[in-house]
């Protein structure tokens, strides 16, 4: 079954380019050059991969990046930014909003889809795995035992608040 890749760029020359060679590479893609129309055709697609160009008219690429993180249905997906912007702040940046690679205009189609194969493989092993214990900076959470330690300082909280 081919992976679904969703090209996020509001450029159509970018769009044709990444949509012919990604396909080449044996990827089934889509693409959107309107901001406003993603959710709409995030949810019709259901891709697999999300390539955002960072810079977007109305909308940077980083508040889409961002509300795709907060959503739970969108948690697995794979988020790569696709982008001119080399700046370190720039990478920086969206790798912090959640981003799991960032590439820089201009690259190679076997390469860019040598990353997007390694980046889907990594969030595969990531929600197929079982997990006893979840870390995120001072957060612990024990799934086992059902407890919540911030700072190593026990949270109480009754079963029906940890689920």
């Amino acid at each position: 079954m081919q992976q679904r890749v969703l090209v996020i760029d509001d450029e159509i020359d970018v769009c044709d380019y990444l949509t012919t060679v990604l396909k080449e590479e044996g990827f089934q893609v889509e693409a959107v050059q309107n901001p406003d129309h993603v959710l709409v055709v995030m949810e019709k697609y259901r891709p697999q991969a999300v390539l955002i160009d960072y810079r977007l008219p109305d909308q940077s690429g980083l508040d889409i990046l961002r509300t795709l993180r907060r959503e739970p249905q969108w948690r697995s997906l794979g988020l790569i930014m696709v982008t001119g912007l080399s700046d370190e702040k720039d990478k920086v940046s969206a790798l912090e909003f959640g981003a799991d690679d960032y590439v820089v205009k201009p690259f190679s189609a076997k390469e860019l889809a040598a990353r997007i194969r390694a980046v889907l493989r990594r969030r595969a092993d990531f929600f197929t795995e079982e997990k006893e214990r979840l870390e995120v900076g001072g957060l612990v959470i024990d799934l086992k035992s059902h407890q919540v330690f911030q700072n190593n300082e026990m949270v109480h909280l009754t079963l029906t608040e940890f689920r």
